[in-house]
């Protein structure tokens, strides 16, 4: 819209959210905080503070004062008005995000204060709703739609009966028996459909404010671990400053790959006649100094770094923290100019690793493949002794089950792989500031596409563990109709989603040939049966060509009565089969148990939505599952597993006294395995 002089711009509400938002995220505090005020202005947004003295053990919806040695703060309280209730949205995502920003720098004072903020604004939005809906007056809900129209804002006598179906729960009309049967001949049809649009609305904002609420609570949490910290080693002088702050450069620089940016680390726009797939040809060396490869291939892997490298210090906030950590303890640290707006320079890359203390440090193979080794090492480390199990997550989402799993299992290193980079961006914070209060060693985010990652980036057979959880589906129904089911199974086309085909190969191939594991998770049965029918076709295809030793074979939980996993529907394909097994998730299918909450770790921001009741195609509470190995010498170890590891062998037990196993020249071993698996694919597939 124009503004006074008639010319100028004036950015509505979502064109402030977004910036701030970027700025957040290249950790550009000032100008985020300099954005929010600005809007505030703009928006006519009032906010007035009252402060009384409390304990500061308790920090909620607080801005605590540092002056003294933490046992009695000074506590502020917010309220807010504004001319339009809905900018008071727009503010609260501005300023969770300005709170994460500041409390990765370790800038915990203002932090606490943009936390306090948070929590008093979700607070009262929460209330004021709650108040409304027991008033029946919807008209001044501060969460409805401001491109609502009245009447579909007052149609409180529908909106509070109807249950709206699907998973959007706007688009799908109700089925016969709901509250809007007894509507039907009064309303029009029209009216009642934006009715539905107008809960589905609210129920989505209403949640996505909770999720703020609960994430400025974890920080804070985080904070106050950080003042315990300080305190108990008498460092007093340096409590704005946490070590998070030192060390934000170096996982930022290790534990982050954005391999998006519009193709700048594609490696296709590169000399992909130098890449190398695959094992030791490609020089797989644990400290990433390959010995095999030519200078092309040298080039090939510095342009990749340099390439990450400005994503890392433009958008992530490289620039602003090792500014932060660095030039404020040493006058004589130089960095390349960011506010230009230029591509750094192999020159700036080398100068900026010196600075980090990875100069000797990369992240990627001389292919552009990832070097996880290096990937997860910590500054105290050299080389890896002894290399983890790697876990991986595709569409990783808010990251929340990965995080957990990795607080959860630390004897595996996990990688959580995003294609949205705020999502990237929050993944990588929350593995920062999460619920033990220090950073996670043994968790990386990347930013890439999952097909192109999983062909271009992991090297063959290099994966422990591939998991996704509650992909989202095609459409909310696919798969009812069977005959599609069949079609796709046969080698039939496939609908657009994450987890096509060609996706599935690719994972497949990344699979220990070993150990390897592929777990999926989701909570639409449809889509479950989709997933089936795509595992057949993809498991067609690999035994075709050069491909012919590349197996799947299903994980077997049947008769382990403490897994609390049942088979509901097998589906077959010539020789290959499916089975789709219902249940909850746990440890015997690689999902660990949040022993602090008590509660399954790792529920995903979706996982709760559907729990409060968000959809009726997406289970509540079933769970349906696919798991399948790489190895079938993989599943008969399964079958043996011990009840320690959570569940009981389906196989006869070790009598007492008995013989103990004889043990075989690896040669023997191999051949035997060989005549076990031949055996086992006459007889089972």
């Amino acid at each position: 819209s124009s503004g006074r002089s008639g010319s100028e711009l004036v950015p509505d509400h979502s064109s402030f959210e977004y910036s701030i938002i970027l700025l957040s995220q290249a950790l550009r505090v000032k100008e985020a905080e300099a954005r929010i005020n600005l809007f505030q202005r703009r928006f006519g947004i009032t906010m007035t503070s009252r402060s009384r003295k409390k304990k500061g053990n308790d920090i909620n919806i607080s801005d605590n004062n540092e002056n003294d040695d933490g046992r009695e703060k000074q506590q502020h309280s917010y309220s807010f008005t504004a001319e339009d209730p809905t900018a008071l949205e727009t503010l609260v995502v501005s300023y969770i995000s300005l709170t994460r920003a500041c409390a990765l720098l370790g800038k915990n004072t203002q932090a606490e204060s943009c936390a306090s903020k948070v929590l008093s604004l979700t607070s009262s939005m929460l209330s004021n709703r709650n108040q409304h809906q027991n008033n029946n007056d919807s008209t001044s809900d501060i969460l409805c739609n401001e491109n609502s129209n009245k009447d579909a804002c007052t149609a409180t006598n529908i909106t509070s009966k109807i249950q709206i179906e699907g998973g959007k729960r706007a688009w799908k009309q109700p089925r016969h028996g709901h509250g809007v049967d007894n509507h039907r001949r009064h309303h029009h049809p029209a009216q009642e459909q934006q009715s539905r649009r107008v809960v589905s609305n609210k129920l989505f904002r209403v949640h996505r404010i909770k999720e703020i609420q609960s994430e400025a609570k974890m920080i804070l949490n985080v904070i106050e671990k950080r003042h315990k910290s300080s305190s108990t080693n008498n460092n007093k002088k340096n409590t704005t400053t946490s070590t998070v702050g030192i060390d934000l450069p170096f996982y930022l620089f290790t534990r982050l790959l954005y391999f998006g940016g519009g193709g700048t680390t594609d490696l296709s726009a590169l000399s992909s006649a130098n890449r190398i797939k695959g094992g030791e040809k490609a020089g797989d060396n644990d400290n990433g100094n390959n010995s095999f490869g030519n200078q092309k291939n040298n080039d090939l892997e510095l342009n990749d770094q340099v390439m990450l490298l400005n994503s890392l210090w433009s958008s992530f906030g490289l620039a602003e923290a090792t500014r932060e950590a660095y030039t404020t303890t040493n006058t004589n640290c130089v960095l390349p100019n960011s506010s230009t707006g230029r591509a750094l320079t192999k020159g700036d890359h080398d100068k900026i690793s010196n600075i980090l203390g990875v100069k000797d440090i990369s992240v990627l193979h001389s292919d552009g493949s990832i070097n996880f080794s290096t990937v997860f090492l910590t500054k105290k480390e050299i080389r890896k002794s002894k290399p983890k199990p790697i876990y991986l997550e595709l569409g990783s989402g808010f990251g929340e089950w990965a995080v957990c799993q990795a607080r959860n299992n630390p004897s595996c290193d996990y990688v959580a792989v995003e294609l949205r980079s705020d999502r990237v961006s929050q993944i990588f914070a929350k593995s920062i500031l999460n619920e033990s209060g220090t950073p996670l060693d043994n968790l990386c985010c990347i930013g890439s596409e999952c097909g192109k990652l999983l062909t271009d980036r992991i090297r063959e057979a290099s994966i422990s563990k591939i998991f996704i959880n509650h992909p989202e589906p095609p459409t909310q129904t696919f798969g009812a109709n069977s005959s599609v089911i069949t079609s796709i199974a046969n080698g039939g086309d496939e609908p657009a989603h994450m987890l096509n085909s060609q996706t599935i190969i690719s994972a497949i191939k990344c699979l220990d040939g070993v150990s390897g594991e592929l777990v999926i998770v989701t909570d639409n049965f449809w889509y479950a049966k989709l997933l089936c029918s795509t595992l057949l076709k993809a498991m067609s295809s690999l035994s075709k060509g050069e491909n012919e030793n590349v197996r799947l074979y299903n994980n077997h939980f049947d008769g382990d009565g403490q897994v609390g996993i049942r088979r509901v529907e097998e589906f077959h394909q010539g020789q290959s089969k499916v089975f789709l097994y219902e249940g909850k998730p746990n440890e015997a299918i690689g999902h660990f148990t949040d022993k602090n909450e008590g509660q399954q770790s790792g529920s995903s921001y979706f996982d709760r939505l559907w729990r409060s009741g968000a959809g009726t195609h997406a289970e509540t509470e079933k769970r349906f599952i696919i798991s399948m190995s790489r190895s079938f010498i993989n599943i008969e170890r399964r079958r043996l597993t011990s009840k320690k590891d959570g569940f009981s062998s389906t196989l006869s037990k070790k009598k007492k006294g008995s013989k103990k196993a004889k043990k075989r020249s690896a040669e023997k071993q191999k051949i035997r395995n060989a005549r076990r698996l031949k055996k086992k694919q006459k007889s089972d597939l």
